[in-house]
């Protein structure tokens, strides 16, 4: 999963424009930790919208990552996802989990968040 030319792709066959895309990079912290994150925001017509998140110290394939130095990947097979009619965000959804989010998105009426 990754954004490429304002698109969030899922795989081969799905892709959705992104209403917003913001990629985070800051220096080390005073602890000499670095921080990036990645957030795709979706919107659909129900009203309802879901924001794809990657990247250090989230739910996602890089929570980690920042430990042992490495860059994040941008193109994770684990994301974290914030529905907007859930109270809680869902981590470490893989593809399908993110393709069934979308389905649900598509049909919730009154779903804005």
């Amino acid at each position: 999963m990754r954004v490429e030319n304002g698109m969030f792709i899922v795989d081969d066959r799905h892709r959705y424009p992104v209403a917003q895309y913001h990629a985070e990079d800051m220096e080390p912290d005073s602890m000499g930790f670095p921080f990036s994150r990645r957030r795709a925001l979706l919107r659909f017509e129900t009203g309802a919208n879901l924001s794809i998140i990657w990247g250090y110290a989230t739910y996602s394939t890089n929570y980690d990552a920042w430990l042992d130095d490495q860059p994040i990947d941008e193109d994770p097979g684990l994301v974290e996802v914030w529905a907007s009619w859930e109270e809680e965000p869902e981590g470490y959804c893989d593809a399908p989990r993110v393709l069934e989010l979308i389905a649900q998105a598509n049909v919730m009426v009154g779903a804005d968040g």
